[in-house]
């Protein structure tokens, strides 16, 4: 008889996964026109950041080379952060595309997926012009720079 160990799946695995789920996991029907699952995903030219948040309050911030900051929706400041996030994506819904694929950013870029319902929304712009406050997408792109900046406050990391 063989025993064949299971490979433990590597960090980049791990993360690669968890994004994927943001895209699958069910979601409790009741809020047929609000953002449920929003990830905002940020590309540098040797990793993507990808910021997760649910309508539950989970929220995470992970990294496509592996680790992150895993379950920091149990902070309260995270949750509202988080919350309020969500809501602006849920008002500028109308910004994002319909969306039958879920790619990563190019370098330089940040791209958002929003789910409502079972709809995936999508929308990207260059990282300068969200910051220069010059894209429509702005008010989104820093609704999420507060949940990092939450998230970093609280110290969570893995």
């Amino acid at each position: 008889m063989t025993w064949f160990h299971k490979r433990k799946p590597t960090p980049v695995e791990v993360i690669r996964d968890l994004r994927e789920r943001a895209f699958t996991v069910a979601i409790a029907e009741g809020r047929p026109r609000s953002v449920v699952v929003l990830l905002m995903e940020t590309a540098y030219p040797k990793a993507v950041a990808t910021l997760a948040c649910f309508a539950d309050g989970t929220t995470s911030l992970y990294f496509s080379t592996g680790g992150g900051m895993l379950g920091a929706g149990q902070h309260e400041s995270v949750r509202a952060a988080a919350s309020a996030f969500l809501a602006t994506a849920t008002r500028d819904a109308a910004l994002l595309v319909e969306a039958n694929e879920h790619p990563l950013p190019e370098a330089g870029h940040v791209r958002f997926h929003a789910r409502i319902g079972a709809t995936l929304l999508g929308g990207d712009a260059l990282e300068q012009e969200l910051i220069a406050h010059s894209h429509p997408l702005s008010p989104l792109f820093y609704a999420g720079q507060a949940v990092i900046t939450a998230i970093r406050e609280t110290g969570t990391s893995q």
